[in-house]
């Protein structure tokens, strides 16, 4: 799991699905999506009918109607990584 304020960084972009219902749930739901390499900054979570949604501080996707109410939709937990912090060598020195 990550915490709020940790960088992740997108390992799995591939949004696209052969079932055009699901494809345009998808782009109706997302007005912005992450792409693979990037990082991120974890802004919050999101219970889903799948689990838990990241909320990213880069992306602001507007809320859609649930059945609890109006939320941003998040993302697969799956889609990141904690992000490796590489220590600078000549601090180590």
């Amino acid at each position: 799991m990550f915490d709020v304020g940790e960088k992740v960084e997108c390992i799995d972009d591939n949004f696209y699905y052969e079932d055009e219902r699901r494809m345009t749930i998808l782009i109706t739901k997302f007005s912005q999506l992450p792409k693979k390499g990037e990082e991120y900054t974890v802004r919050g979570f999101r219970p889903t009918k799948h689990g838990v949604g990241i909320l990213l501080e880069e992306i602001k996707n507007d809320p859609i109607p649930y059945k609890n109410g109006m939320h941003e939709p998040g993302f697969k937990l799956s889609r990141f990584r904690k992000k490796k912090e590489v220590k600078d060598k000549v601090e180590e020195y």
